[in-house]
């Protein structure tokens, strides 16, 4: 269907009175919440990374961890979310050992337009030979020349003034063949080595990489449990964790003095976001800086600063995850981890919001355990939602498994008992007040059409168009068409959608 406009021609015809049989709902029309039913069939294994990539059929949700299956279907290591259903990608990856899979996704253009990169440790990506690194078009795997040689955990692309490339973070002591200690640079074609790279303690390398400007112009940020820069030189300098590479030379982090935490101190992930005070650098993992406080911090590019009454934790856990989600009241840095304790609220809680003036628990975002690795925003049709991975056990008091997400107030569709030779009443509830709400049929069933003007997927096969309705400041809209006499015994499929959001399909029979 080239647009929803040039569909409407002898859509409304086909209409028929409707019997509703069966619905597709996995979240209560107009409440916000966990997705108990989205998370119970998880993954048999870790999530350890979230990331969105449009492989041409439209923007979905794709998950890395040690993992085999999704949803009871075979996914080694990466699985796809599409907003109906989980699904293996190009035949998953090799596991190697107890703990082996997908540590992290990125997505980035060599030049042949975006893929998505995923790192971890493995040996194969399909039936291709790819060493702990592989690029995903879509539709093939693509080795990164020889890989490299350990775990990969992170990814990030930096223009050092040659053109844009691949950074590439992690445990490895070799990018292609060569030598080059937990960090190289990807053109492409070719590795390279950046310095000396780092020394660390108990072998988790870099673990995180983001672009940020100091004031010094943009550099690379690498962090993880980096301890001395281009060791083992005579000029190895210590990095408390943090570094940054300026396209020539790794630099100290001013005011990084990040002390030991336990075992392994280190830092799990750092993101560049604006609060409304300013861009900033913000720093999560498990250390603490004397007299500025422990586990997230905030850099500006001249000062250090804890977030609100900052947060502490007695028993080793701290942020892992972080992303920049929009509830409904505006965008803010989203944090998730081990339960921590927040000195504000005084309270412990594994995932928590920074709106640029306090620390805080949205309200239900509960009873989330045990730990949250990852967190990304996504709209899979229904809705900007919040997805967190990890190793989750409960949400909302009930089991999940390793996946779940928040999901904002779905849409509903509903009709009228209707009567060949009647009039239907088709109508939508929580939809959104002053929107255009499209009202979709379909009689050939379920299918997947990306509609760029609405900038989601329809669920139905050759979709047509009914009619449109502008929902009132209720969230109603609705929407009346004259039912043929002479069309009973037919099945249909309908669906009702605004701008990125839709609801459940609802298949029904002609009386």
């Amino acid at each position: 269907m080239a647009s929803l406009r040039t569909s409407i021609i002898n859509a409304f015809a086909a209409l028929v009175s409707i019997t509703l049989l069966e619905t597709r709902a996995s979240a209560q029309p107009c409440a916000a919440g966990w997705d108990i039913e989205f998370g119970a069939s998880g993954a048999n294994g870790r999530v350890w990374d979230l990331e969105e990539y449009d492989d041409g059929t439209g923007p979905a949700l794709y998950a890395a961890g040690w993992f085999t299956e999704m949803q009871g279907k075979r996914a080694w290591g990466i699985a796809k979310w599409d907003g109906r259903d989980w699904s293996e990608v190009g035949g998953g990856l090799s596991i190697i050992g107890r703990e082996g899979g997908a540590n992290s996704l990125y997505v980035w253009d060599d030049g042949r337009g975006p893929a998505l990169y995923v790192g971890g440790h493995f040996q194969f990506a399909g039936n291709i030979r790819a060493q702990s690194v592989a690029r995903w078009d879509g539709r093939n795997w693509e080795p990164l020349g020889a890989g490299v040689s350990r775990s990969v955990f992170s990814f990030c692309d930096f223009d050092d003034g040659r053109g844009d490339a691949l950074y590439v973070g992690g445990t490895f002591d070799q990018a292609g063949g060569a030598g080059a200690r937990h960090v190289a640079r990807w053109d492409g074609s070719r590795w390279e080595a950046l310095g000396g790279g780092f020394w660390g303690g108990t072998g988790l390398g870099v673990c995180t990489m983001a672009v940020f400007d100091d004031g010094f112009g943009s550099m690379l940020y690498v962090g993880g449990e980096v301890y001395a820069i281009d060791y083992p030189a005579p000029q190895a300098a210590p990095a408390y964790l943090l570094a940054r590479w300026n396209g020539q030379a790794w630099l100290p982090v001013p005011g990084a003095m990040f002390s030991n935490r336990g075992t392994g101190s280190h830092v799990d992930q750092i993101l560049v976001h604006d609060d409304g005070n300013g861009p900033a650098l913000f720093v999560a993992g498990q250390f603490a800086r004397e007299g500025t406080g422990e586990y997230l911090l905030r850099w500006d590019g001249t000062e250090w600063s804890a977030l609100g009454g900052g947060i502490r934790s007695g028993q080793n856990f701290h942020g892992d995850g972080m992303c920049v989600y929009d509830d409904g009241t505006g965008p803010a840095l989203w944090i998730g981890g081990g339960e921590v304790w927040i000195n504000d609220l005084g309270r412990t809680s594994s995932i928590y919001q920074w709106d640029g003036q306090s620390l805080s628990v949205p309200e239900g975002h509960v009873d989330l355990s045990f730990w949250v690795y990852t967190l990304a925003s996504h709209n899979d049709g229904f809705g900007q939602a919040l997805y967190a991975g990890g190793e989750l056990w409960r949400a909302n008091g009930q089991s999940i498994r390793n996946i779940t997400r928040w999901s904002p107030p779905h849409m509903a569709l509903s009709h009228s008992p209707l009567r060949a030779g009647q009039r239907a009443a088709f109508a939508t509830s929580c939809s959104t007040p002053g929107q255009r709400v499209n009202f979709i049929y379909s009689a050939r069933g379920l299918g997947s059409v990306f509609i760029p003007q609405l900038g989601i997927s329809i669920d139905l096969d050759r979709p047509q168009l009914i009619g449109h309705s502008i929902a009132d400041p209720g969230g109603k809209a609705g929407l009346s068409r004259a039912i043929p006499p002479d069309a009973s015994g037919r099945t249909l499929w309908l669906q009702a959608a605004e701008v990125g959001r839709k609801t459940e399909v609802v298949e029904s029979i002609i009386e």
